[in-house]
């Protein structure tokens, strides 16, 4: 079969979640799937090179550039694929292009945070999201989490659309560690600094936490943050305010590399965001052998509860409360990091890709499906 992958936005500059999950699922395909030809779609402006390294050099798949800029997705696509053999099936990301019939596609749903924050106006988002679910032939979620809301905001065929948990790195066992000038023990977050990961409450409760039990932890938030935006001037005059310049720690952008060596020395991986679609560093922590606090809600309940210390993500004494336990509990802490580590066993990308490709095949074998 040829199986066509629309990859969003690969390798730019502090990806995202969406994006970390399309390459991963892509180069576990590639090593996985030894009976299929895979057709690589990409923006004109991508790195083909590094693509090609982290894929790896193979004549089962070709990397293909699409022009057109900003519509490269809903235009140039389409005169792309009028030059190639006919695809199986067309893997697409969140939403499909207007003038896909959607007949062999299958759309993948990561989450629709926009939803819950009635300040993000994202009208024609939400009407792209609503017609690509309608023609898809099938939706996979990521979660049960985002399969309801699936369900919930749009109504989608129950039929249509199931849920294929996706794998993730380990990054202490596959990746080599770069130290960074850090004194321990530490706290961990890592996520980009928006409001919707609650960064700010997370600050508020470490400052609790550490006034009240005296504790010498660090705080260290590791991902992409603007200087320039509201929140990060909220959040860096909050922490000048309290005194505590010299115990959190805004790391912007860290690699992989960077990122290992957070995970091997942290204490606990503090991530009571309000609204994920998975929350991969829960399982990148627990794999490492790191306590968890997560949020008891969405997607994050679903994959760490009862493994992990779960919080309201509004109450800021209860995330205090949450940092004392898995800080000082000298009882708690073995029992969490043993049950995080079974947890993360669960999910592996060799799992999931044998469920694309079934589903895959399924599809094209059965006109009807």
């Amino acid at each position: 079969m040829n199986i066509g992958i629309v990859l969003p936005r690969a390798f730019s500059s502090g990806g995202s979640g969406l994006q970390r999950y399309a390459t991963d699922l892509t180069k576990n395909l590639l090593e996985y799937d030894k009976k299929n030809f895979y057709y690589i779609f990409v923006e004109n402006h991508v790195d083909l090179a590094q693509l090609y390294s982290y894929f790896g050099r193979d004549s089962r798949y070709k990397i293909i550039k699409v022009d057109g800029g900003v519509f490269w997705l809903q235009f140039g696509l389409f005169f792309r694929l009028k030059s190639l053999p006919r695809m199986s099936a067309m893997i697409f990301y969140n939403t499909l292009p207007l003038f896909f019939k959607g007949k062999n596609a299958v759309l993948i749903v990561c989450d629709f945070y926009f939803k819950y924050f009635k300040s993000l106006k994202l009208k024609l988002l939400d009407f792209l999201i609503k017609d690509s679910l309608e023609k898809a032939r099938k939706v996979v979620s990521i979660s049960e989490s985002t399969k309801n809301d699936a369900l919930r905001f749009y109504n989608v065929n129950k039929e249509k659309i199931l849920v294929i948990y996706p794998g993730f790195v380990n990054l202490c066992k596959e990746r080599k560690s770069r130290a960074l000038k850090i004194n321990k023990p530490f706290i961990l977050f890592v996520g980009s600094m928006k409001e919707r990961k609650n960064v700010l409450n997370m600050i508020k409760a470490y400052a609790i936490f550490k006034k009240q039990k005296n504790a010498s932890h660090k705080f260290i938030v590791a991902g992409k943050y603007d200087k320039e935006s509201d929140y990060f001037k909220e959040i860096d005059s909050f922490i000048k305010s309290q005194n505590l310049s010299n115990d959190i720690f805004l790391l912007n952008q860290v690699t992989d590399e960077e990122l290992a060596y957070l995970y091997k020395n942290a204490d606990s991986l503090f991530f009571a965001t309000k609204f994920e679609g998975f929350g991969f560093p829960v399982l990148e922590a627990m794999s490492c052998g790191v306590p968890v606090i997560a949020t008891n809600a969405y997607s994050l309940k679903e994959i760490s509860k009862g493994c992990a210390i779960l919080v309201n993500p509004d109450s800021i004494a209860e995330m205090a409360e949450a940092l004392s336990e898995v800080s000082f509990n000298k009882s708690l802490r073995p029992e969490l990091i043993k049950k995080g580590y079974a947890n993360a066993l669960k999910y592996s990308w060799k799992k999931a890709v044998k469920k694309f490709i079934e589903l895959i095949e399924q599809l094209n074998n059965n006109p009807g499906y």
